[in-house]
């Protein structure tokens, strides 16, 4: 009789101990589910470094921290001021406006690819490239912590100077 009992509590006890190794076996399952999808994120983030990093060398039109001449905007647009030549045909034909000048800022803040993307002709687009090609190199954009190449549009203006009115004597 003590072997059927026996018998009896290891039959019971086996459905215990197998439940209890299954639940076990499941919450290991939960957790290898976990940290499965935790290392998919970690290699999806991975993998966009990776493409954004491939992609460097594309040049960008929005970043986080623009690039800036030395000096900043103020000191620059003095500089294109004082290097500025009206050009002789357009004060003679009285041609006033502005040209905006396109160039990209790379990674070492040189200024490359400088063209007038809109202009107002007799002179002026070549004179804004010029000043623009002749001047130091900027502060570079970044871009996540990396310095990247920026395209930059930069308007010029071009206005005469407006000539003093003559004083008539007006006899009533």
């Amino acid at each position: 009789m003590k072997r059927i009992k026996m018998n009896q509590v290891s039959i019971a006890v086996i459905p215990i101990v197998a439940s209890g190794l299954f639940m076990f076996s499941c919450q290991q399952d939960e957790e290898m589910t976990k940290l499965e999808n935790k290392i998919a994120e970690y290699e999806e983030v991975i993998i966009e470094e990776v493409k954004y990093l491939s992609d460097i060398h594309d040049v960008f039109t929005v970043v986080e921290e623009q690039p800036i001449p030395e000096g900043g905007m103020g000191k620059y647009y003095e500089y294109i001021a004082s290097n500025l030549q009206y050009p002789v045909s357009a004060k003679a034909q009285g041609i006033e406006g502005r040209v905006f000048v396109q160039f990209i800022v790379d990674e070492n803040g040189e200024l490359t690819d400088v063209q007038a993307v809109k202009g107002i002709g007799a002179g002026c687009d070549q004179e804004a490239v010029r000043v623009v090609k002749e001047s130091k190199a900027w502060i570079a954009g970044r871009q996540k912590g990396v310095d990247v190449k920026v395209r930059m549009i930069l308007p010029i203006s071009f206005k005469l100077n407006p000539k003093p009115e003559s004083s008539a004597l007006l006899i009533e």
